[in-house]
């Protein structure tokens, strides 16, 4: 698999998930499996499936931290392309999808300078559940890039 999807500067932990049937249906009309040379994009599936897959890590990430608050339609945008599903005082989650793969990046936040410095508090609390983080979510793990820019990923067993 090789493909290049948005990271987030300065991650703490990126989960790589594989996103590639989203808008491909499973099953046929009578819950049979469609295989999977014979299955056809559909957008309304695509649109449905997209929002289950925001609702499934906003309700993962809520289990796991409690202290986080997660926005299926997001909190905010990070950059141009990244979502921010959620986020405390000390961190943001950001998601972004290129072509059938996906990144849940775990992001401390910087300090803004009206409040006092928590950015060594920020870095030290996402680096101590980025490990845990990874584990939970990622199907996919990077092991390289090419000299064109395209990442090489492998699925995680």
């Amino acid at each position: 698999m090789g493909r290049s999807v948005g990271v987030a500067p300065n991650s703490s932990a990126v989960a790589y998930i594989d996103v590639r049937y989203v808008g491909y249906p499973q099953l046929d009309d009578d819950g049979n499996e469609i295989p999977e040379d014979e299955r056809e994009f559909c957008e309304a599936q695509a649109e449905c499936d997209w929002i289950h897959f925001k609702e499934y890590l906003c309700e993962r990430l809520g289990e796991d931290y409690n202290s986080l608050e997660t926005a299926v339609d997001g909190l905010g945008w990070y950059g141009n392309e990244g979502l921010i599903l959620a986020e405390n005082e000390l961190c943001s989650v950001v998601l972004y999808e290129y072509c059938g793969l996906a990144s849940l990046c775990l992001v401390p936040k910087e300090n803004d300078g009206y409040l006092p410095n928590t950015q060594g508090l920020a870095e030290a609390w996402c680096n101590r559940i980025a490990d845990k983080f990874e584990e939970r979510f990622s199907t996919h793990r990077k092991v390289g890039r090419l000299s064109n820019g395209c990442s090489l990923y492998s699925e995680v067993v």
